[in-house]
């Protein structure tokens, strides 16, 4: 297990984040110049934190009070980095015993062509990064690191510089290959919300160089905790909350709103949220509850879906429904916002 309690200050950026991680694939996701990268450099040794303590299975590499700061090359950690840093002047085989410097000139043959057999590599030994496409590289990147043994993999944003289609099915490359290959913690970077849903096992959300939530992914995109966390995660319906009765799960939005919740928290909540997708549109009002009128202020086509912007009592909320939806085009909807799916942070 990765634990993580650092603090560091870059000019007038203030990195201060607290948080373990397990075996798997945990994401890193923040807006740039939340931290992301200041904190893999610091796990890393390319930083050094100004307080606080690092460490991974019980080996302490940072600690400040007691005086430890191990240097990168004591902590065995595998960095793959955002443009795989690949030695150019060197083939893929080259390029992978590198990683190797220390083994034996035949065993270092030897392991290298093991990696290039397990990344498909075969026939590109002798080339060269240029000649290589984005997932060859990606490949090389990873057998080159991996080939280390290293006790956790960190990568900070390998897919940044590629188109959609590339990065998709790069993203699913790479869960294949590290869960075949590495079994310990890595901690992936991204600011790719669908990226960080599709890729990681679980999430650490940073904003503003520090930690607003951590868990398993699809808890914490069904929950999340906080207004700054709900927004990291694509959620743009949040509205403040006038007053919670937590006997009776009711929430007021202001005088003539009231909706009715699941949850229930010790906590004052100030907002109350839900996500685009899990608002029904519905035929007409009844006597359910969490059902209101609103009126479709635009609309906006995407490849998959279309999101409607409508306004209900003051309050502007998007919903998305599927594409060819005949209620797209009425002026006025009735909407359902199911209980079970609002969330208060």
């Amino acid at each position: 297990m990765l634990f993580v309690n650092i603090q560091k200050k870059v000019r007038s950026f203030q990195l201060d984040v607290r948080f373990n991680i397990s075996n798997g694939i945990t994401g890193l996701l923040g807006p740039s110049g939340s931290g992301k990268s200041l904190t893999l450099q610091c796990i890393a040794g390319i930083q050094k934190p100004d307080s606080g303590e690092i460490s991974l299975n019980n080996k302490s590499f940072f600690h400040r009070t007691n005086k430890i700061s191990l240097k990168t090359q004591q902590r065995n950690v595998g960095f793959v980095f955002q443009q795989y840093a690949l030695f150019p002047h060197l083939t893929v085989k080259q390029n992978i015993e590198y990683g190797l410097f220390s083994v034996p000139k035949e065993d270092r043959h030897h392991k290298a062509s093991i990696w290039i057999h397990s990344m498909g590599l075969n026939g590109l030994e002798h080339h060269y990064p240029s000649q290589l496409s984005g997932g060859q590289q990606q490949r090389t990147a990873l057998a080159r690191t991996l080939a280390t043994k290293p006790d956790i993999l960190l990568l900070d944003e390998p897919f940044s510089a590629l188109d959609t289609t590339l990065r998709s099915k790069l993203a699913n490359e790479l869960i294949q290959l590290v869960e075949q290959h590495f079994h310990g913690p890595a901690l992936l970077v991204t600011h790719d919300i669908e990226e960080a849903y599709h890729v990681c096992h679980s999430l650490v959300l940073l904003h503003d160089g520090k930690v607003k939530q951590t868990g398993k992914t699809q808890d914490v995109f069904l929950n999340p905790q906080s207004y700054e966390a709900a927004q990291l995660l694509g959620c743009q319906n949040l509205f403040p909350i006038s007053s919670y009765e937590k006997s009776s799960g009711i929430v007021f939005i202001n005088d003539d709103i009231s909706l009715h919740v699941d949850e229930r928290t010790n906590n004052t909540p100030a907002y109350i949220g839900i996500h685009p997708h899990d608002i029904q549109i519905v035929s007409e009002i009844g006597e359910r509850e969490n059902t209101l009128q609103a009126k479709v202020c635009s609309v906006m086509e995407k490849i998959h879906t279309t999101t409607l912007f409508v306004s209900f009592s003051q309050h502007q909320l998007e919903i998305d429904v599927p594409k060819g939806h005949s209620s797209t085009f009425h002026a006025n909807l009735t909407i359902h916002l199911p209980k079970d799916k609002l969330f208060l942070c």
